[in-house]
């Protein structure tokens, strides 16, 4: 048994760990009015995508189905018998439709192939793929793996606020969270995923300061006592994401920083700072 692994670039894993732990990652793409760029960090730098949101707000869209079935040919040629595709939540996305579709094409490759919607983005999605990865390379047995990522997606949250829900609301996003009267009254909602897998208000402040702090006290209580995979996210905001990942990381050493990628910065805008979590397992 030979196991691949495929995700999307809304994982916002880092190329070096996904080339570390052999994932294979689909990009979304960024298309604005002149072109079409791949969520790859090649096409667009990550912080790229603030300046151009300035001038157009471009569109996110599915990696494309030709570079899905490159991949699966290429784990074929590369003697897998087992697919295992983790990917963002399918109320934010129609990636994971797409890929779930293909699962003929993988089996007339001679590989099995499951799919997974992660109810998740960003690293609430990347968290469950190291997590697969690790049981790979652990020699589990592949229906293990896709029972627990299935099972630790009910263990995975997303907390994130945002400057403004301009950008969310352009680009059909907005969910179950309440519009724009809320930014005319400088309210700013601190957003999760809900159970269809679409962005909900968790709790309403008033003011940027007060935000970041309830962020970090709802995250807090929300992970109280587990043993988890922590990271904090920011969308052009390092100073502010600097002073949250200080503050945990007195409490949780293994706490990651990271940028959101392009496309995820086309959702949000600038000013996106998050907090993501998955159970840890002892594997």
């Amino acid at each position: 048994m030979k196991i691949g692994l495929i995700t999307d670039s809304a994982c916002n894993l880092p190329k070096e760990e996904t080339v570390r732990y052999d994932i294979n990652v689909l990009p979304l793409q960024i298309s604005t009015s002149t072109n079409t760029y791949r969520d790859n960090g090649i096409d667009l730098q990550t912080n790229d995508i603030y300046a151009l949101i300035k001038k157009e707000v471009p569109k996110t869209s599915m990696p494309a189905i030709g570079d899905a079935m490159e991949t699966l040919e290429r784990l074929k040629n590369e003697g897998c018998t087992h697919v295992l595709a983790i990917h963002i939540s399918k109320g934010l996305s129609a990636t994971f439709d797409m890929v779930n579709g293909l699962k003929d094409n993988a089996k007339e490759l001679g590989m099995e192939m499951e799919a997974i919607d992660s109810n998740s983005i960003s690293m609430g999605l990347g968290s469950l793929v190291l997590t697969a990865a690790a049981m790979r390379d652990k020699g589990y047995e592949f229906s293990a793996i896709v029972d627990k990522i299935k099972d630790l997606k009910k263990e995975t949250e997303v907390f994130f606020v945002v400057n403004t829900l301009e950008y969310l609301r352009k680009g059909g996003r907005i969910g179950k969270i309440e519009g724009s009267l809320g930014d005319l009254l400088n309210v700013k909602p601190i957003i999760s995923i809900n159970d269809e897998g679409v962005y909900y208000t968790v709790e309403k402040v008033r003011g940027r300061k007060k935000s970041l702090k309830a962020i970090a006290d709802v995250a807090k209580k929300s992970i109280e006592n587990k043993d988890v995979h922590l990271s904090i996210l920011h969308g052009n905001a390092i100073d502010e994401a600097k002073e949250i990942y200080e503050d945990f990381k007195k409490d949780y050493p293994d706490v990651v920083l990271y940028d959101i990628t392009s496309a995820l910065g086309v959702h949000v805008g600038p000013g996106l700072i998050g907090i993501t979590y998955s159970k840890r397992e002892n594997l």
